[in-house]
């Protein structure tokens, strides 16, 4: 690694800047994995896009609905391909904390930047801030690599604000949290925590405000990166550029023009089949998206709703 443990947060401060992604996980008709396009997208994100960095394979990439093999040779596959050119930070997400273990560790060997294991679920008992404590202190202390975990709310609460600033505080390489909350959340996070770590709120759609109001240096991240964004149109790119270099009213003015982006894309997402829009909307910005193809339990697309997303994509100006 580039740094050592007691020098991750200095060096996620000075490295980790501007527009990343969420990886997806594109699925052959047969709903393998499809390994070639894994490489394509990433390469296309490096070579087309000028990403920064990525958010591996977490929730977006459908991450508990794959094998650890499997989630081990796509971390690998992202390790590749992106070294020296954009930043990995895997998503270690799972119920069992040893396997959790082995995860982050894998992405440590591999060489992967940074690792970002979500907060842990509790079953049948009472979710405690000691317990969420001790279980990244546990990680912590076995490896070097950086923690940037992913604070969200699918196993039932929060961390909250207080416990994130102790972690920062008490965990010598806790370099960020990607935050999905309330703005009111990530605001009292960012109080508490200063400049000791990154927070990151994950919403496309807030990062200009974020990076000009709020000092938030890196948008980590979302699959919008790459689905509103293509080799012919980089608005989000050119928004947090002009923003970076002072010019305000110019980076408004541009991220006005994703707003229709933003609407058309929500339009066409049906109802509980957000993972399979996405993948169809890359697939039809020629990524490997699988024909916007999930594994169960998640629902497919029908053809009508393939045309929709489609002709929503032809609408954007993106191709």
């Amino acid at each position: 690694m580039e740094y050592r443990k007691n020098e991750a947060k200095e060096w996620a401060k000075e490295k980790l800047k501007g527009v990343w992604m969420a990886t997806n996980t594109p699925f052959t008709p047969d709903f393998q994995v499809d390994w070639e396009g894994c490489r394509r997208n990433i390469r296309h994100c490096i070579d087309n896009l000028q990403i920064k960095g990525n958010f591996h394979a977490g929730m977006v990439g459908e991450t508990f609905h794959q094998t650890i093999a499997e989630r081990k040779q796509h971390l690998k596959i992202a390790v590749e391909e992106s070294k020296g050119k954009m930043f990995t930070l895997s998503a270690p997400h799972c119920e069992t904390p040893l396997v959790t273990l082995e995860l982050v560790k894998y992405a440590e060997e591999i060489g992967a930047e940074l690792t970002g294991p979500m907060n842990p679920r509790f079953y049948r008992e009472t979710m405690t801030e000691e317990g969420v404590f001790q279980y990244y202190k546990w990680i912590a202390d076995q490896v070097n690599i950086a923690i940037f975990p992913l604070n969200q709310l699918e196993h039932g609460y929060l961390m909250s604000p207080q416990l994130i600033c102790r972690l920062a505080n008490e965990i010598p390489n806790f370099v960020g949290i990607k935050n999905i909350a309330p703005l009111e959340h990530t605001r009292m996070v960012r109080i508490l925590c200063g400049d000791k770590i990154i927070v990151s709120d994950a919403e496309e759609e807030h990062w200009l405000t974020n990076l000009t109001v709020h000092g938030q240096q890196a948008y980590i991240s979302s699959s919008h990166s790459f689905l509103f964004q293509s080799k012919k149109l980089k608005l989000i790119n050119e928004y947090t550029d002009l923003a970076m270099k002072g010019e305000i009213a110019k980076a408004w003015e541009v991220s006005k023009r994703v707003e229709p982006m933003r609407r058309a894309l929500t339009r066409v997402t049906p109802p509980h089949k957000r993972e399979a829009t996405h993948k169809y909307w890359a697939h039809c910005l020629g990524m490997a998206g699988g024909e916007g193809r999930v594994r169960p339990p998640y629902q497919q697309l029908t053809e009508p709703e393939k045309e929709a997303i489609k002709a929503a994509v032809q609408s954007t100006g993106l191709i």
